[in-house]
């Protein structure tokens, strides 16, 4: 049963690092620039896209571990 616990923690860890990754992307590199061109319309449109992703993965990631220190699974590294 202790390898299960563990497994869950590792899980735990490695989604959140993906997301955390996946969030990274999408607010600080996807939204970059060249910064002696101007940026289209089409780019300013995309930048919104990726900065709303950006947030709901971190929000997720959020909601994510309040919800497992509130119902304190036992996998739970809280």
């Amino acid at each position: 049963m202790a390898h299960l616990v563990l497994f869950g923690r590792i899980h735990l860890a490695s989604a959140a690092l993906l997301f955390s990754t996946l969030a990274y992307f999408s607010l600080a590199l996807f939204t970059k620039s060249d910064p002696v061109q101007p940026m289209t319309m089409q780019k300013k449109k995309r930048n919104g896209v990726y900065i709303v992703c950006g947030v709901l993965i971190l929000a997720c990631i959020v909601l994510i571990a309040l919800c497992e220190w509130l119902f304190l699974n036992s996998y739970s590294p809280f």
